[in-house]
């Protein structure tokens, strides 16, 4: 059986007496790839409505911070630790300053690429952090091996756009500065001149690539078993998305659809696309 969690609805009403476990919501200022973000006092009342209803909340803090910002980011988290919540992070930072704090509740590492082992996971048990949401990048095999070597309880995308690669940049606004044109929009798409395919960029804090083609994992879901599986609605419009929820539920099995690397293992050698 597995645990299905939720980002961001835009209605949680909607969604709060479906099977599903919990959900995951980022914050102003501090998180990215949400179609919103939340303040710390809506968050506050969400808490209290999911605790009565037994879902979880999770609290993604999972961008690349700068130094200014560490202050503000550790004001913000005492504030999340006084909430029963599960705070993941993409940054070490986050994890420094929840050993400075002396937080007493559950952390999670934001892994989508590095996390693609058990010693990795392992490493950040053994720092308090229970918590992991692994690669993208491996396969289903790889993924089961993963969970029966550690400890660590395992979360996985099963549905959304995959993050392909972050930046701490602002690619957007530096390219048309280069060429001396006006950015009216943070999202663009763009096109691989070697297989044609699209591809996505956005620019919040940090500048995010995504794949062209929304990642769906509903035929192997039977191979993934008691695993925790988010599906993400970033970028995706509210009723597909609620359909695909209820699809993955109800073990609504398509096929056909782009299932990232978990049929395929990931292509090391750049001369394997020429």
């Amino acid at each position: 059986m597995n645990n299905f969690y939720i980002t961001n609805p835009s209605d949680i009403d909607r969604y709060i007496n479906l099977d599903v476990s919990g959900f995951i919501f980022g914050i102003e200022k501090f998180s990215s790839e949400f179609n919103s973000y939340l303040s710390l006092d809506k968050i506050s009342l969400i808490c209290d409505k999911c605790k009565n209803n037994n879902k979880d909340i999770i609290i993604f803090l999972n961008r690349l911070y700068f130094e200014h910002e560490i202050d503000d980011l550790k004001e913000t988290i005492k504030e999340l630790s006084k909430l029963n919540v599960i705070i993941g992070f993409t940054d070490d930072s986050v994890l420094n300053i929840l050993d400075e704090i002396g937080f007493k509740g559950e952390s999670m590492l934001i892994s989508n690429h590095l996390g693609t082992n058990s010693y990795t996971l392992d490493f950040y048990l053994n720092r308090g952090v229970k918590n992991a949401y692994i690669s993208t990048e491996i396969t289903v095999d790889e993924i089961n091996e993963i969970n029966s070597h550690t400890d660590s309880n395992i979360f996985i995308k099963g549905y959304g756009y995959l993050n392909m690669a972050t930046s701490s940049r602002k690619l957007l606004t530096n390219y048309f500065k280069f060429i001396n044109k006006n950015k009216d929009k943070n999202s663009y798409t763009f096109k691989d001149f070697v297989t044609s395919k699209e591809f996505k960029i956005v620019e919040e804090y940090n500048s995010n690539f995504y794949t062209g083609d929304v990642y769906n994992s509903i035929e192997f879901i039977d191979k993934l078993d008691n695993l925790n599986i988010i599906l993400d609605n970033y970028m995706i419009d509210e009723e597909v998305f609620y359909k695909e929820v209820n699809n993955f539920i109800n073990h609504n099995i398509s096929e056909g659809n782009y299932t990232g690397f978990l049929d395929k293992k990931t292509v090391y050698k750049v001369e394997d696309y020429e």
